[in-house]
């Protein structure tokens, strides 16, 4: 099982084998609960996770690898059924930051619903957009953006762009810099991705636009459990994603208006 608190993400750790009454989900081809001894990989298709051992893949072969299919995936059947969640329908993928909506109970990815995770911290009830879509807090995420939403959006972006912790986010991760980091990070995005998708006006909504914002900072978070000696901008994620809540907050406002 997923992790069932709000405001919380989990690591594959953390979130297998918990104490208490819940049932122990199983994992790889095995069939076994999850061992914090063993080195486990990720299938990319059903997120589903395998012993090295199992699959005969080994942790050194895993970090040059960009990606891996199980064999249940290759040939149409998954090692088993996983719960889907999200307004996108995916399985529960412990690198993502997920908020539980107070009304059906659902996990919703905070980029898919346009939440942030510091945003997450200080609220006290949420209701996701099937259960209350037309509320002034979905409503300012899902509705067509205008031309006036656009000019407060670039004004959003030239703040933080200009912020003193968003170095590392400006412009794409330098492979001469991090060598590794496009093998961990299958989804890069970064502050001038964001700048031409403004100016080129391919966001519809608001939360397409918060979505790619969170995804810089779930990169920089997800890189830095991968490599936290490799990832200084770790500290600078989180005061940029914290300088940037109240602004989102009072653009909602504005729009929902």
């Amino acid at each position: 099982m997923p992790p069932t608190s709000k405001k919380s993400k989990r690591t594959l750790s953390e979130s297998k084998g918990s104490a208490g009454g819940d049932k122990i989900e199983l994992f790889c081809i095995c069939r076994k609960p999850y061992d914090n001894s063993k080195f486990y990989v990720g299938c990319d298709w059903c997120s589903n996770w395998f012993h090295g051992d199992c699959v005969g893949i080994t942790e050194a072969m895993s970090q040059t690898m960009t990606e891996f299919v199980c064999n249940g995936c290759k040939t149409g059947k998954t090692a088993a059924p996983r719960e889907l969640f999200c307004l996108c329908r995916q399985p529960y993928d412990d690198s993502q930051f997920y908020i539980d909506c107070d009304r059906c109970d659902d996990m919703f990815h905070g980029r898919c619903v346009g939440v942030l995770r510091k945003e997450s911290e200080s609220m006290d009830e949420y209701t996701c957009p099937n259960c209350e879509p037309q509320g002034a807090f979905n409503y300012a995420n899902t509705k067509t953006l205008g031309t006036r939403d656009y000019e407060e959006l670039r004004k959003l972006l030239r703040q933080l762009q200009t912020h003193k912790s968003s170095w590392a986010f400006r412009e794409p991760v330098d492979v001469k810099d991090v060598p590794d980091y496009y093998h961990v990070i299958k989804n890069p995005m970064d502050l001038q991705m964001v700048e031409t998708k403004i100016i080129e006006r391919r966001y519809q909504q608001l939360v397409e636009f918060i979505g790619d914002i969170t995804k810089i900072f779930e990169n920089c978070y997800q890189y830095s459990l991968y490599d936290p000696k490799g990832s200084p901008s770790h500290h600078d994620a989180t005061s940029l994603e914290s300088f940037l809540v109240p602004k989102i907050q009072l653009l909602r406002s504005s729009m929902s208006n």
